[in-house]
Formats: C-alpha cells, structure tokens, sequence
C-alpha cells in the first residue's frame, strides 16, 4: 500500500527512512539527505550528489564519482548540504532497480508482466517523487545487467545507471519515499526475477508462437518482450522484424500498424546480443556461452559500436538534423564533418583492445589484441562504428540549451535561482556559454558609488534596487546565452 505523503518539501523537513538516526557530528545535524547517504555508503552502495530537488549530478563524472568513502560523502554534503541522494546502481552497489513510470504506462506493463510470471517478491521498494516505485533487487552474483527498458515504462537500472533516493525531493516538491512496511529495515533485497533478465523462471522462454491472441492494450508489450527475447538469443534487427511482423499478424488482435512493429524491431539495435546472464548450469547453456563471449568480443562494427557507445557517452552525440555533436570546455560543440568525434572513436577503440591485451598472460591473444588495436586507429573503421552508434548516441534539438534556470560560465554553471556555481557537466546540454568565468566575490566600486550618489546613501532602496536590476539581468542572460534571442 502506497503512503500517504505530505504537503511539499520544506528546508530542513525529516525524510525519515534510512539514515534518520546517523550521527555525523553538529556540522549536519538535522540534515537527513547527508544522514541518508551515510547509511547507503555502510551498506556498501555507492553514492554521489544530486542538484537539490533535481536528478542532475553535481560531480563532473556523475555515477562514475559514486563512493563509500564517508569522509569523500560528508565533504560533498558540506559543500551542498541540499544535494538530492543518488545510489550507483549495478556492481558498484550491487543493487539492480526496477524502475515504474505510471505516466508512460509502467504500471499497466507490470500487470502485463505479472500476470505472465507472478507478482514481484517481496522487496524494500520506494514511491519515488513522481509517483512511480523503484524496487530494489539484489545485482545476482557475477552477472553484469545493464541499464535497459524492459517494457513501456519499466526501465532496469544497472550498469551506467543510478537512481534518486530517499529522502531526496523531486522537482515537483515532493520527497521520494520508502514504502510502509517495505523499507531497508523491513525487508533484505530479493534476488531479481529471472524473467527480467530475459528468461522464464523455469530457463524456458516466455513466449510461445502458437498461443492465445494478444488483445489490444497488451500488443506493444508482448511484441516488445518477443523481441527482447530473440536479441538476447542473438538475431539481428532484420531477422527480429520479420518475426515480430508474423507474430502481429498472427495473434495480435487487431494487428498493430506496420510501422509501430518495426519501430520495435529497430530498437533491439539499443541492446547487444547475448548479453552477459549467469548461466543456468544446462549444458547448453554451458557448450553455448564460450561462443557467445566470442561473437560478444568480436571485432565486428557492431561490437565497435557499443565500445564506443559506451566509452564516449557524454562526450559526443548524434542530432540527426545537425550531424555529431562534440562536449569540449564544458559545452556541446558541432562535428559537422564527423572528424572530433571520428578521431575519439578511434582513441575509444584502440584503447578498449590495448586494456584487455595488457589484461591477458596468452601472448598470441595479446599479440591479436595489440594488432586490433593499431587497426582500430584506421578512420574508416571508426567510421563504420560510429555510423552504427547512432541510435545509441541519440539526441534531439529540443534537448540542448533547454534549461532556463542555469547559466554555463567558463568555470561552470550558475543555478540563477539560488547563485550557487555548480560543476560542468554534458548532462546539461549546453551549446553557448558566456565569455567571463564567474566569481560571486566580484566587487563593482563605480556601480556601488553610483547607487549611493542616486539614493543619497539609503541602504533600504539600495539593495531593493539591486535585488530587482539583478533579476531583470538574470532574464537577460536567460534570453541572450540560453535562448539565444
């Protein structure tokens, strides 16, 4: 049962849950977001700042910055002691977080899905500040599961991913908070489902070719968890459509239009195949991974596309209607020729084959791994990948310099709402910045002689009027370096 909440976040407020008891010493008393982050950390996950009542990092390398590290996490909160709570989900914390978005039909998903395999177990979940739930699973040992959508809103959390936590507070105003009675003191983690990592609970598939006819309000989910399925079994985008066409001709009733089936199909290119799962102990299973560490290692395009994916994320960018995008000095930079981002393919590449050929004792291995290295320099193989990386390396027009409450600065960005300099970061999308850095100790001596001539010395009028001049200059900026009017 969903908690009832309270009227919005206000300075100061309890958030209760984790951490609520955590003596860090008089510098945070009554600080419960610092509290919570502490008790995370002796949990062993890993944590790191988010911008107050926001989801953006405030470290420049964001879930990458994650620690356990108490003094690193009270040195964080000293310096935004309203920073929001974000757990690295995946191996750093060993968590995986199943993440329920009602407003993009997650809730609808989870019936779908439960209704296949069972209710979820039992486990610490959370009503997030958007009025969705994360449930919190145990990251099943030796597995690798990365940050995925498992079905229109229900997104897996894992590897490259993070997720707020309580008692953070959403944009909204509203604090995200432990379910009643399915908190970290209430329950231990449950091991995450097996379906959810792409396999029925008993090692056979979920879905069947012949079977019962898939109504309406349940087509796109079935035809997404079909597809899910054969990427995980290793088939390309071409081979999934076909399937997925026959499959809605067959039981969807009606059929979905065409072009929504193959929009399906095309998004299995987000995910790899064969993807790193624990085996089932089958023997098939067991005769089938080696080959499938070898077609995953593979020096083909398709594999270069996801290294490069995954190493140049918030580095570059792909707009279709503008061409690669390049993060440099803070700011998002066009490629129109493809050569910056091209030569970080590169780069990315030959040194993804250099770390596993100074990782491995076989010599003919590391003498093929150096090989691929030098070859992975060749601007026509990083090319090829980063053709292939599109999709994975997407961004649309509307997402840049869509943030009229933060100004970029050379040293930078300025929360216009609060004065506080935050630390760059690619997450923010910004293509303009302004010329000067910023320094809230500046001094303006002729102003300041100014205003006290005008108002013949009278302080009350004084800061009035540079309280109002201030905030008409802070629309300016807004329209100038942010709009670009």
């Amino acid at each position: 049962m969903r908690p009832e909440r309270g009227g919005p976040h206000q300075p100061g407020g309890g958030g209760g849950g984790a951490g609520s008891g955590a003596d860090l010493g008089p510098g945070f008393k009554g600080n419960t977001l610092v509290a919570a982050a502490t008790t995370y950390a002796a949990k062993g996950w890993a944590v790191f700042p988010l911008r107050p009542c926001g989801k953006e990092p405030l470290t420049a390398h964001g879930f990458r910055d994650a620690t356990t590290d108490p003094e690193a996490i009270a040195e964080w909160w000293r310096r935004w002691p309203e920073a929001n709570v974000a757990i690295a989900t995946g191996s750093p914390s060993g968590v995986v977080v199943l993440d329920v978005d009602p407003r993009n039909g997650g809730d609808e998903s989870l019936r779908d899905l439960e209704a296949r395999h069972g209710p979820l177990p039992d486990t610490p979940s959370v009503i997030t500040g958007g009025g969705g739930q994360h449930y919190y699973f145990a990251l099943p040992p030796g597995a690798t599961i990365r940050t995925r959508k498992v079905a229109p809103g229900l997104d897996l959390k894992g590897a490259g991913g993070y997720v707020v936590a309580p008692p953070s507070v959403h944009p909204s105003g509203q604090r995200y908070e432990w379910e009643l009675g399915r908190s970290l003191d209430d329950l231990p983690l449950a091991p995450l489902p097996a379906w959810l990592l792409g396999e029925g609970s008993d090692g056979g598939r979920e879905w069947q070719w012949d079977g019962e006819p898939v109504p309406e309000g349940r087509r796109h989910t079935h035809l997404v968890s079909l597809a899910g399925r054969l990427r995980s079994a290793g088939l390309g985008v071409d081979a999934i459509e076909a399937a997925l066409l026959l499959e809605n001709k067959r039981r969807c009733q009606p059929p979905l239009p065409e072009r929504e089936v193959q929009a399906i199909a095309r998004s299995m290119v987000n995910y790899p195949p064969y993807p790193n799962l624990p085996s089932n102990g089958s023997p098939a299973a067991l005769l089938a991974e080696p080959l499938e560490r070898e077609l995953a290692e593979a020096a083909s395009d398709l594999n270069h596309a996801r290294i490069v994916a995954e190493r140049l994320r918030g580095r570059i960018c792909w707009v279709a209607s503008w061409g690669w995008m390049v993060y440099r000095d803070g700011v998002w930079h066009r490629d129109p020729d493809g050569a910056a981002a091209a030569r970080l393919a590169a780069e990315a590449l030959s040194q993804h084959y250099l770390e596993l050929a100074i990782g491995t004792r076989d010599l003919e291995r590391r003498r093929d791994l150096l090989r691929q290295a030098i070859a992975a320099q060749a601007r026509a193989r990083a090319e090829n990948a980063l053709h292939m990386a599109r999709d994975l390396l997407r961004a649309e027009p509307q997402d840049f310099d869509a943030r009229p409450g933060l100004l970029c600065a050379k040293n930078g960005v300025i929360d216009l709402t609060t004065g506080q300099l935050l630390p760059p970061s690619p997450d923010y999308r910004f293509t303009r910045q302004t010329a000067v850095a910023y320094d809230p100790e500046a001094q303006a001596p002729q102003w300041e002689a100014f205003l006290q001539q005008v108002f013949l010395g009278n302080e009350a009028i004084i800061r009035f009027v540079q309280r109002l001049l201030g905030r008409l200059c802070q629309e300016v900026c807004v329209d100038l370096c942010v709009r670009g009017a």
